[in-house]
């Protein structure tokens, strides 16, 4: 330490002769600096990771707000799916209720729908790509923020619209395939029963069920309609009054001759408003409800018979009541 080197550190104030020294050894120097310069490095350190925190956290921020917005979205495109799904299935039984009620056999015609082996052309402007669909949302799925499942659900909602437009594409083919061979029988559609014979809630259905008199399960030929002694009922298309009168099981009946094989009967009424022989359209008001024969309270027995058969008359409802 003896040869350690001294440095004097003398200030001097021109308002005075005073003046303070302060003695410094070249070891202590060296320390100081040393530490000053670690002090400053680490200083340096911890701003540059504080700002790129500051970065990386706005990021953060805003590909958390995308993800919320892209959630939405999905949310949003779900339901839209799910009405289309609706509107189509409603579409799918309008169409297998008309082919099955005009005799139209379009078997042969009609596409099947299948995703391994069918080539479907829809039309140009409906998305029909998922690589379309997550094109705009490309760099937030490359992110670590959007979880797995989330693009799971997303590729999987992709595919099923592409499944829907497909399928759309398949009903608007079978729908041309029915117009035209519907399109030069005018007579036969307006004679085909294609409405409810009254406003009404439907009670039991078509099938087997079992008799409320005796208890024995049986089979139901028809559909009933529950509805107020008195509410009108009206004929489901054009036809020919064929029988009216008093049946012990029916009650007072009107059955209507609608051609091509096809009736139909209205029963348990209160009142019985047409004759036999009687033409009828559709919407024509032909009796009104009742609890006349084996009927335990008003409603309407609601018959489709075609060559003799009864047949399930939700088949023969295509639209709302008249």
């Amino acid at each position: 330490m003896e040869n350690d080197k001294k440095f004097t550190l003398i200030l001097t104030s021109n308002n005075s002769d005073k003046t303070r020294s302060w003695y410094f050894s070249s070891t202590l120097l060296q320390f100081l600096s040393l530490t000053l310069g670690i002090v400053f490095i680490l200083l340096l350190s911890f701003f540059v990771d504080y700002f790129s925190l500051l970065v990386k956290t706005g990021n953060i921020k805003k590909l958390q707000t995308e993800n919320i917005l892209l959630k939405k979205q999905m949310t949003q495109l779900d339901i839209e799916s799910k009405k289309i799904e609706n509107y189509l299935t409603r579409i799918k039984t309008y169409t297998k209720k008309l082919k099955l009620i005009t005799g139209i056999n379009t078997n042969n015609r009609v596409l099947k729908l299948s995703l391994k082996n069918t080539k479907i052309f829809p039309d140009n402007n409906i998305i029909n790509n998922k690589d379309i669909l997550l094109s705009d949302n490309a760099r937030l799925f490359s992110e670590p923020i959007l979880e797995s499942k989330q693009l799971y659900l997303y590729e999987k909602l992709s595919e099923k619209l592409l499944y829907l437009n497909k399928e759309s594409f398949l009903i608007k083919n079978n729908a041309l395939n029915i117009y035209e061979n519907l399109f030069d029988q005018t007579e036969l559609i307006a004679s085909t029963p294609k409405i409810a014979p009254l406003i009404g809630r439907k009670g039991s259905f078509f099938g087997i069920r079992r008799n409320p008199f005796t208890g024995r399960v049986t089979s139901h030929n028809g559909l009933d309609f529950i509805a107020r002694k008195g509410t009108k009922v009206w004929a489901t298309a054009e036809a020919v009054v064929s029988y009216v009168g008093y049946d012990l099981g029916y009650g007072k009946l009107v059955v209507l001759d609608h051609g091509y094989g096809v009736k139909s009967y209205y029963a348990h009424n209160s009142k019985l408003l047409v004759k036999l022989g009687d033409k009828v359209k559709l919407g024509d008001v032909i009796s009104k409800v009742g609890n006349t024969g084996a009927s335990t309270g008003d409603h309407l027995h609601y018959e489709i018979r075609v060559n003799g058969i009864p047949v399930d008359p939700n088949n023969y409802i295509l639209g709302t009541s008249y």
